[in-house]
């Protein structure tokens, strides 16, 4: 009796976490906040790049909102508002925190506004630009999560391919992110051309494999759906596009 409790009171608190993952939670942070820091130097280089001619230094003045979501790590979504002549900018972007990688954070999503135009105190600001939960949204086929989970594509088309070579993705293609519990990363239109590695010299890993520069190099492209459940990834779905 005394060991199914114990198991009961391990399970309980497992099965509850697994229930929140995924969801978003209000948070309070303040603008000395390290990952606010972080998110304010990204806008602040974000609005010279909008405006080239613009000399000022943006600060942040005030946080107006700010939640977390357990995802591959944690993703920071916040809402601050921008020192800047004439206008203050309110800006929304989204910071994601993977400990495990270096750096450990990275910026996505930068939208701003003119504090003018949106009008009204703090409190009554919408959110602009923020995806829900369970959206669909573009992902940078250089992520780090995505190079790992197209490795994975990669092994699954040269599994398919009768090119005597392996293929190699030649950095061209699309590729979505949802966010569900895990994430699914929809590719499509993955450029996958022959390398210089032969299939049956297993000397070479994939990635010590080079795209082949011959012009005529057979070439395919790939639509794939892969699942990441924070421990592995999963090809659900796979085809050679027509």
């Amino acid at each position: 009796m005394k060991a199914a409790l114990m198991t009961l009171a391990i399970l309980l608190p497992l099965a509850a976490s697994r229930n929140l993952m995924g969801g978003r939670q209000d948070i309070q942070v303040g603008i000395s906040d390290p990952r606010v820091h972080f998110a304010a130097d990204t806008i602040n280089d974000f609005l010279h790049d909008k405006n080239p001619n613009d000399n000022q230094l943006h600060e942040a003045i005030t946080v107006i909102e700010a939640s977390s979501q357990v995802v591959a790590g944690t993703m920071y979504y916040f809402k601050i508002k921008m020192s800047c002549k004439p206008n203050n900018q309110i800006c929304s972007i989204k910071v994601w925190e993977r400990v495990w990688m270096k750096p450990t954070l990275q910026t996505e999503k930068v939208e701003c506004n003119d504090e003018k135009l949106l009008g009204g105190d703090d409190h009554d600001y919408k959110p602009h630009g923020e995806q829900l939960l369970g959206g669909e949204e573009p992902e940078n086929l250089n992520d780090g999560l995505v190079q790992e989970a197209l490795k994975s594509v990669t092994r699954r088309a040269n599994l398919a391919s009768n090119s005597m070579y392996r293929l190699i993705p030649s950095g061209k293609g699309t590729v979505t992110k949802q966010v569900v519990n895990g994430i699914i990363f929809r590719f499509s239109d993955i450029e996958m051309k022959v390398s210089n590695c032969r299939k049956s010299d297993q000397k070479y890993t994939i990635e010590e494999c080079h795209l082949n520069t011959n012009q005529d190099a057979n070439m395919e492209k790939v639509n794939a759906v892969v699942f990441w459940d924070r421990n592995n990834f999963e090809v659900q779905k796979f085809e050679f596009s027509v």
